[in-house]
């Protein structure tokens, strides 16, 4: 029957091991749109915070950059004092608010991708680290959007295709030159 062509089906889910435990994470359609659209507002809002603390950077370097060439050491130490004093606290509230973006999405996030109660778990497991957290969700979405690819896995299908005939072309070879 050379003329089956066995296909292999793609995996349904995905298993991790975090610390010594598996967390299964379903590629179902369903599962696949809810974490995708999720995993879209929490990037949105991470982005609208990052753009933020961008603009006060460049607004620091702006009025930094204005302090006149006219002022004495004394009055250009007093007004570089004053701006970064200003923009410090500026730039606190926007990392404050980047850690109650986290706190507030990625355990909920965590929950979502391995079932209720993960998220707190994972945290607890991390030191209630949640740059770690952070780490784990983008290691997890890296390994959700390979086992997602289409042209991957058709790449790899090619390729095993490919291996098999080398394989079988070698065989013919070495049929041939014991004869």
């Amino acid at each position: 029957m050379s003329d089956v062509i066995t296909i292999p089906v793609p995996k349904k889910a995905l298993v991790f091991d975090i610390g010594g435990e598996n967390y299964t994470l379903s590629l179902s359609d369903k599962s696949r749109a809810a974490i995708n659209n999720r995993y879209q507002q929490i990037e949105a809002q991470e982005v609208a915070n990052n753009q933020h603390t961008s603009k006060l950077q460049s607004m620091l370097t702006d009025e930094l950059g204005n302090i006149p060439d006219s002022a004495t050491d004394l009055q250009a130490k007093e007004a570089r004092f004053k701006i970064t004093n200003k923009y410090e606290k500026k730039f606190e509230a926007a990392s404050d608010k980047a850690e109650k973006i986290a706190m507030a999405n990625y355990l909920p996030f965590l929950d979502l991708l391995f079932g209720e109660g993960a998220g707190q778990k994972l945290y607890h497991l991390c030191g209630e680290n949640i740059v770690a957290i952070n780490k784990i969700i983008g290691l997890v979405m890296v390994e959700l959007n390979k086992a997602n690819n289409v042209s991957d896995y058709m790449d790899q299908y090619l390729k095993s295709v490919a291996a098999l005939k080398q394989v079988a072309e070698q065989v013919g070879e070495d049929d041939g030159s014991h004869q």
